[in-house]
C-alpha cells in the first residue's frame, strides 16, 4: 500500500523529532545557567515561550509519527495522508525549534562549530527531502478537499 517514499517521509518525520529534542536539550542547558539581568535566561518570558513551544511540538510530532507508524503496520489506507501530515508537521516544527535555538544562543549559535547551527542546517534539509514542505501542504490540502467536498 505504501511506497519507499512514504517510508522515507516517516523517517524524515522521526528524524525531525530528534532535531526538536536536541534543540530543546541545548536550550534548556544554556538557559538554566546563562546570566541575564538579575537572573538567568530561563527567567525570561520569551525564552520560556520558545521552550514550551519546543516541548509541545515535540510531543505532537511524536504522536503524529506514532499514528503513521501504527497505520503503516496495519496497512490502513489512511497511512499515506498520516505520513504526509507527520512529515509536514515535524519538519516545520524542527525548523522553528532550530531557529529558536539559534536565537536563544545568540552569537554563540551562529558559529560553524555550534551544535545549534548544525541543527538549523539539518532542519532545513528535513523541510526539503522526501517532498518539500510546500509539496506536503499541497498534498494535505488536496486530501482535505477530497474528504470534505461533497
Amino acid at each position: 500500500m505504501t511506497s519507499a517514499l512514504d517510508l522515507g517521509r516517516l523517517s524524515v518525520a522521526s528524524g525531525s523529532v530528534g532535531i526538536i529534542s536536541a534543540a530543546l536539550e541545548a536550550c534548556a542547558d544554556l538557559t538554566a545557567t546563562r546570566p541575564s539581568g538579575d537572573g538567568v535566561l530561563a527567567d525570561r518570558q520569551l525564552v520560556r515561550r520558545m521552550l514550551s513551544d519546543m516541548i509541545t511540538n515535540r510531543r505532537a510530532a511524536r504522536l503524529l509519527c506514532a499514528e503513521a507508524g501504527r497505520l503503516r503496520d496495519t496497512d490502513d489506507p489512511g497511512v499515506i495522508t498520516a505520513t504526509w501530515v507527520a512529515k509536514y508537521f515535524a519538519a516545520t516544527a524542527a525548523a522553528r525549534a532550530a531557529s529558536d535555538a539559534v536565537q536563544i544562543h545568540g552569537a554563540l549559535g551562529c558559529g560553524p562549530r555550534s551544535p545549534v547551527a548544525r541543527l538549523y542546517r539539518d532542519a532545513k534539509v528535513m523541510e526539503i527531502i522526501e517532498g518539500s514542505t510546500e509539496l506536503q501542504q499541497t498534498a494535505i490540502a488536496d486530501h482535505a478537499h477530497r474528504e470534505v467536498a461533497p
